[in-house]
C-alpha cells in the first residue's frame, strides 16, 4: 500500500521537472526579445519576472490585431476622405485661387516624365487626390472630388497625366459655363520647359541646386 503513493510522487515530481525544463527552454529561445524588466537583486525574482514576461509575449488575439488595423487610416481613406476646408465666399479670391491651381497642375503634368517610375506615377496620383481634399475652397473641393470619381485617369506617362488634368479642368469649365479648352493644344499653352533635360536619367540633378543657395 505504501508503494503506490511513492510512485505517484515520482510521477508528479517528474512532470514538474519536465515542465521546468520546458519553461527554461522557452525562456532561452526568447532571450533575444527586446524588453525592460526591473529586476530585484535575488535570482528567484529574476526567474519569475522572466517567466511572467515569456508567458505574456505575443498574446495579442485576432480581435486585438483587427482593432489596431482599424485605428490606422488606410491609403484609400487618406486619398478619398472628406474635404478638409470650409467654403470660400469671396468670388475674387476663388477665381485667383482657381487660376493659380490650374496653372500649377498643368505645369506639373507638362514636365512629368514620359516614362515615370511606379513610385513617381503613384506620387502624382496621390498629389492630385490630396489636392482635392486640401483645396482651400471647400465647395470647390467637393466638385473636384466628384470629377475625380467620374473621369478616368492615368499617370503612367506625361501625355496621359496632362490629358487627365485637362479633362478635370474642362469639367470645371463646363460647370462654370466657361469655354472648353482644346486638350490637343496643351503643349502650346503649357510648354515643357527644359524637357530635353527631364528625359534623361539625370533629370533630377541637371540644375545642380544646392540648399545653401535657395
Amino acid at each position: 500500500m505504501s508503494i503506490e503513493p511513492k510512485k505517484s510522487m515520482i510521477v508528479v515530481t517528474s512532470g514538474l521537472i519536465l515542465l521546468l525544463f520546458s519553461l527554461m527552454f522557452i525562456m532561452m529561445n526568447n532571450s533575444s526579445q527586446d524588453y525592460t524588466i526591473q529586476y530585484e537583486d535575488n535570482d528567484t525574482s529574476k526567474f519569475w519576472d522572466h517567466l511572467r514576461y515569456v508567458l505574456n509575449i505575443n498574446q495579442n488575439t485576432d480581435d486585438d490585431l483587427i482593432n489596431e488595423k482599424e485605428k490606422e487610416p488606410s491609403k484609400y481613406d487618406l486619398l478619398h476622405g472628406d474635404v478638409i476646408m470650409s467654403e470660400l465666399g469671396d468670388p475674387v479670391v476663388r477665381a485667383e485661387l482657381g487660376r493659380a491651381t490650374w496653372h500649377l497642375l498643368h505645369s506639373i503634368t507638362s514636365r512629368f516624365p514620359e516614362e515615370p517610375t511606379e513610385e513617381e506615377s503613384d506620387a502624382l496620383t496621390q498629389f492630385i487626390f490630396l489636392t482635392a481634399r486640401l483645396y482651400p475652397c471647400g465647395d470647390c473641393a467637393k466638385h473636384f472630388q466628384r470629377m475625380l470619381e467620374k473621369i478616368p485617369y492615368s499617370t503612367k506617362d506625361r501625355k496621359g497625366a496632362s490629358k487627365w488634368i485637362c479633362d478635370i479642368h474642362n469639367g470645371a469649365n463646363k460647370f462654370l459655363k466657361k469655354e472648353i479648352f482644346d486638350c490637343e493644344k496643351l503643349p502650346e499653352r503649357w510648354p515643357c520647359y527644359k524637357c530635353e533635360e527631364s528625359n534623361n536619367s539625370t533629370r533630377r540633378f541637371t540644375e545642380n541646386l544646392k540648399l545653401e543657395n535657395l
